[in-house]
């Protein structure tokens, strides 16, 4: 049990780091985390394949849609839409994008910690890289919404970094996957 928890104390610092950043934003702009954004492409594409259709309902203005004989069509990669899609049945509707973006950054995080540590450097060093990594780059500014190009790119980065972690780690198979 003690291996156990001095194993993981610098993981759940890093988690609670992120949680305490993240809600300090929310508290500077005057956001709510668990708000849907007005640019949820993915959610209504989400919506759709639970009806088993592709195309949208009807226009929706703001968003970037494609229309191609007269319907209305998501031009984002679907890949983005898996996960929402399966929070749809919890959210319906009112997915809220912008905690799933930052749970991206969570995971990529932690993943990059991972990749660090077994890189053979100390607890700390791994902490202070896998922070700036994720938080001191222009990452930070995507993780403050859940408008759906930051969702496309905070899941393909966590998607990256975990088939690289998964790579060093001997596991190529796995990483082929991500």
């Amino acid at each position: 049990m003690r291996d156990m928890l001095r194993r993981l104390w610098a993981p759940a610092c890093l988690v609670l780091a992120c949680m305490v950043l993240f809600a300090a934003l929310h508290v500077l702009q005057g956001s709510n985390p668990l708000t849907p954004s007005a640019y949820n492409s993915y959610t209504l594409q989400a919506m759709q394949w639970r009806k088993g259709r592709i195309a949208l309902d009807h226009d929706v203005p703001h968003l970037e849609l494609a229309i191609y004989r007269d319907q209305f069509w998501v031009s984002f990669p679907p890949v983005p839409t898996v996960p929402v899609y399966l929070l749809t049945f919890l959210f319906g509707d009112r997915v809220p994008d912008t905690l799933l973006v930052q749970l991206y950054a969570v995971m990529t995080c932690l993943a990059v910690y991972a990749l660090v540590r077994r890189l053979s450097a100390s607890k700390g060093h791994a902490l202070v890289f896998a922070s700036l990594f994720c938080f001191g780059s222009s990452f930070l500014p995507l993780l403050q919404n859940g408008a759906v190009w930051y969702q496309a790119q905070a899941l393909a980065l966590l998607l990256t970094v975990l088939a690289i972690e998964r790579m060093q780690a001997g596991l190529p198979t796995v990483s082929l996957v991500l």
